[in-house]
C-alpha cells in the first residue's frame, strides 16, 4: 500500500490517473468524522434525508482506493495497486467550513489505530463543484495570491519585510531581482504578502533557501499572467483529491464498494457537489456519474441465496472480514477452478502480505473489497454463467457477465428495505417498513421500552408509542412480522395487527377513529336522554 499525504500527492497524482486511465475496475472504501444513527422506521426518502444532512456536516478523513487492472498477457492474473489517502480541507479564502465529530466515531478509528496527527498535519484539501465555482469567484476578485496572512503573529517582521522590498524598487528597473531573508516568517506567507502590497512585482519562495523569497519587478501584462496561472496553482492544490475522483468519472471505469450508500453520499458531497434535495435526483446523478457500481454486501447475499448446496464456497457471513477469510484461499473451502490470481504491487505487498488483517483502514478494506468482489464474480460465473466442469480462465467481461445481475443494486443498511436499485426510479420512496400494531386488551398503558424486551428473539427491532395503550414494531421484513402476529394471536394481554401505515399517518388516523368511536357512542346516549327528558 502506498500512503498518500500532502507531500507526495503531486508526484503520485499523474501515476495514480494514468493507473484508473488503464484499469479493469477500482474499488474504495472511507472512514468518517460521524457514524450517524438510523431507524427501521424509516422509509427510503427519510433514509436519504439523514444521509444528506450526514454527510453535510462531517467529512471523509481517510479514503481508500484500490486498482485493478486485467494482465492481457495472463488473463488468470490481476495486478493491483492500493493506496491510503489522508483528507483535510485547510482554509482558504472562503473555504472555511466547519465539520462534525462524534465521540463514537472518533473513538472507533483510535481503536483501529487511525493517526490523527496526519490527518490533520498531512491531509490532502479537496473541493466539490460548488466550493471550486466559489474560489473560483473569490480569487478573480481577491487576486491569486491572497489569503490569511496571520498578521497577529507576523505583523511586525512582514511590515520590516515590506519596507526592505519599498525601498529597494524605488531605484530599480524591470527584470531585477531582489533576495530576502524571511527569519521567522515562512517563505509562502512572506510571497504572498509581498504580492498583495505591491502590483508591480512577483515574489516567490526561493528554491536555494528555504527561509529566502525572491522578488522580480515585472510589468503590468507579466503580473496578470502570473496572476493567473497562480490562480489555477492555487485551485488545483485546493481542489486536490477530488481530481482522483474526476478521473473516475471521466473513465467510467466499474467502482466496487460494501455496503456502500453512506460511502456514495459522502463522496457526491464532498469532492462532486451539493447533494440534490431528493433521492430519486441523487439517483439520476450517480446513475450518470458511476454507470457502473457493485456493493459486495449485496452480491455476497445474492450469492449466498443461489450457490448450490453442493458448492465448494461456505458464506456463512457477508461481513467484509468474513468474505475475505473465505475466499482468500487459505481456506479449504475456496477451491473454484481457474479463480483470478491477485498480485499486489510491491509496496501494496509488503503491507498487506501474508497475515496482515487491519479492518477499518480505509486503505485495506478497498483491497478487500476489490479482492471480495472480484473472487465473488468468478463464483458468480461459475453458478450463472458456466459450471463447475466447464469454468475456465475467464476476461474480465466475463466476470463482469456474471455479476451483472447485481449491478448498480446498492445495500440499504439497517433496514427492510433491501436494496436501492440505481437503474430504476424510486417507487414508493415514502412507503416504510415491514410494521405490525399492538395494543392492550384492557386499555393497560404499554412501555415501548419495556415492550421491547418481549421481542429479542426476533432479531432487530424497533418500538415506537402510537397511543398510551398502543405501540407501532417495525421490523426487518415481513417474516418477521408475520412470526410476531402468528406468535401474539393468541396473547391474553395483547391484540396484535399488521400494519402498513407510516407512524405519522397513524398518530393522524387514530384521533379520527377515536373521535368516530366517541361519537358513536355519545350520539344514541343524547337521543335515549332527550326522549327520556320529554
Amino acid at each position: 500500500m502506498t500512503e498518500v499525504v500532502r507531500e507526495n500527492f503531486k508526484e503520485l497524482l499523474p501515476v495514480i490517473l494514468g493507473q484508473i486511465s488503464d484499469a479493469s475496475f477500482v474499488s474504495f472504501d472511507a472512514e468518517f468524522t460521524t457514524l450517524g444513527e438510523f431507524s427501521l422506521f424509516d422509509s427510503l426518502e427519510q433514509r436519504y434525508v439523514k444521509l444528506r444532512g450526514q454527510a453535510s456536516s462531517s467529512v471523509i478523513n481517510q479514503f481508500g482506493l484500490s486498482i485493478f487492472t486485467q494482465d492481457p498477457a495472463n488473463p488468470e492474473c490481476y495486478q493491483v495497486s492500493c493506496y491510503n489517502i489522508y483528507l483535510f480541507q485547510r482554509s482558504f479564502g472562503p473555504l472555511n467550513k466547519p465539520f462534525l465529530c462524534e465521540p463514537q466515531s472518533l473513538e472507533f478509528l483510535t481503536t483501529h489505530k487511525f493517526d490523527f496527527n496526519k490527518f490533520i498535519y498531512q491531509g490532502i484539501g479537496y473541493t466539490n463543484r460548488a466550493q471550486e465555482s466559489m474560489l473560483r469567484s473569490y480569487l478573480a476578485k481577491n487576486g491569486a495570491r491572497c489569503g490569511s496572512f496571520e498578521r497577529e503573529i507576523y505583523g511586525d517582521e512582514l511590515k520590516d519585510v515590506c519596507s526592505k522590498v519599498s525601498q529597494w524598487i524605488s531605484a530599480q528597473e524591470k527584470g531585477q531581482e531582489l533576495d530576502i531573508q524571511c527569519g521567522n516568517i515562512p517563505a509562502d506567507l512572506a510571497a504572498i504578502y509581498i504580492c498583495f502590497q505591491f502590483p508591480n512585482v512577483w515574489a516567490f519562495k526561493s528554491d536555494d533557501h528555504e527561509a529566502q523569497v525572491r522578488v522580480k519587478i515585472v510589468s503590468s501584462d507579466e503580473r496578470k499572467e502570473l496572476d493567473k496561472k497562480q490562480m489555477e496553482t492555487n485551485l488545483d492544490e485546493q481542489r486536490g483529491f477530488s481530481q482522483v475522483i474526476e478521473a473516475i468519472i471521466k473513465a467510467k471505469k466499474p467502482i466496487v464498494g460494501h455496503n456502500c450508500l453512506l460511502d456514495l453520499v459522502r463522496i457526491y458531497q464532498q469532492f462532486i457537489d451539493d447533494l440534490p434535495s431528493t433521492l430519486e435526483r441523487f439517483r439520476v446523478k450517480v446513475r450518470i456519474l458511476f454507470p457502473e457500481i457493485y456493493d459486495t454486501k449485496l452480491v455476497a447475499l445474492n450469492i449466498k441465496k443461489d450457490q448450490p448446496n453442493e458448492f465448494p464456497v461456505a458464506l456463512t457471513g457477508t461481513r467484509l472480514d468474513e468474505l475475505y477469510l473465505a475466499l482468500n484461499g487459505q481456506k479449504a473451502g475456496y477451491q473454484v477452478p481457474h479463480s483470478p490470481n491477485i498480485v499486489m504491487d510491491k509496496e501494496t505487498g509488503q503491507i498487506y502480505g501474508d497475515g496482515y488483517k487491519k479492518f477499518h483502514d480505509a486503505g485495506f478494506d478497498a483491497y478487500v473489497t476489490g479482492y471480495v468482489w472480484l473472487k465473488l464474480a468468478h463464483i458468480a460465473s461459475t453458478i450463472h454463467y458456466l459450471s463447475r466442469d466447464t469454468i475456465r480462465t475467464l476476461k474480465f467481461k466475463e466476470h463482469q457477465a456474471g455479476v451483472a445481475p447485481y449491478k448498480n443494486h446498492i445495500k440499504i443498511n439497517h433496514s427492510s428495505i433491501f436494496r436501492l436499485d440505481l437503474d430504476k426510479p424510486v417507487k414508493g420512496a415514502t412507503t416504510g417498513p415491514a410494521k405490525v400494531t399492538i395494543s392492550s386488551k384492557f386499555g393497560l398503558a404499554i412501555n415501548p421500552d419495556q415492550f421491547i424486551n418481549k421481542l429479542t428473539s426476533y432479531g432487530l427491532v424497533e418500538v415506537q408509542p402510537l397511543t398510551r395503550t398502543q405501540v407501532i414494531v417495525a421490523t426487518m421484513g415481513q417474516r418477521t412480522c408475520n412470526a410476531i402476529i402468528q406468535d401474539f394471536a393468541n396473547s391474553e394481554e395483547y391484540n396484535v395487527a399488521p400494519n402498513n401505515l407510516r407512524p405519522e399517518k397513524m398518530n393522524k388516523v387514530t384521533p379520527i377513529l377515536f373521535g368516530f368511536v366517541i361519537g358513536m357512542i355519545l350520539v344514541p346516549l343524547c337521543v335515549v336522554s332527550r326522549v327520556m327528558w320529554r
